[in-house]
């Protein structure tokens, strides 16, 4: 059995391929939004995971959406003695980035990845080589700012919400 990491967007996508090295385990990327309903959904739910490792973007979160992402969440079956974790991203992808390369703002992100909004850095990012560029990446810093989001997050949902180092090997 393998892990499953399910990200929002390509952008995410891409990056956990370029990393999967750098993951604990061998893990299937799959690219969902558990907060709505969607045929494409349906394929990671009824399969068995060893852990399943969810990253969600903060600036999704609306009050209407969460029912369907607590529906979701129930259908993604783990194995015996296995996990959900769950990642927040601060805002975006972007955001969560910049904050782990050390940059200022998505602006500067844009220029270094010879982009001028953030459609063309999505483009750029998922359609180039893009490892060079992110050399700089402190993974410590990746996923660590999820207390400034949880009050975002519904009191009746409980989410197992961790420290990045489940799903990366990092010192």
């Amino acid at each position: 059995m393998s892990n499953l990491i399910i990200v929002e967007g390509e952008t995410e996508e891409k990056f956990f391929k370029i990393y999967k090295h750098l993951l604990n385990k061998q893990s299937l990327i799959k690219r969902c939004n558990l907060f709505l309903n969607t045929k494409k959904n349906n394929a990671i739910f009824g399969e068995k995971y060893d852990n399943v490792y969810i990253i969600l973007d903060a600036d999704i979160f609306n009050s209407a959406n969460w029912s369907i992402f607590r529906e979701n969440y129930k259908k993604i079956v783990t194995t015996k003695n296995s996990n959900k974790f769950v990642f927040i991203q601060n805002k975006n992808f972007e955001d969560e980035l910049s904050y782990a390369l050390g940059i200022k703002n998505k602006n500067n992100l844009y220029k270094l990845f010879s982009a001028l909004g953030e459609k063309e850095f999505k483009s750029n990012f998922i359609n180039n080589d893009c490892k060079n560029k992110l050399e700089k990446l402190d993974f410590n810093k990746l996923y660590i700012r999820f207390k400034e989001c949880k009050g975002q997050i519904p009191k009746d949902i409980k989410l197992s919400i961790h420290d990045n180092r489940k799903i990366f090997k990092i010192k």
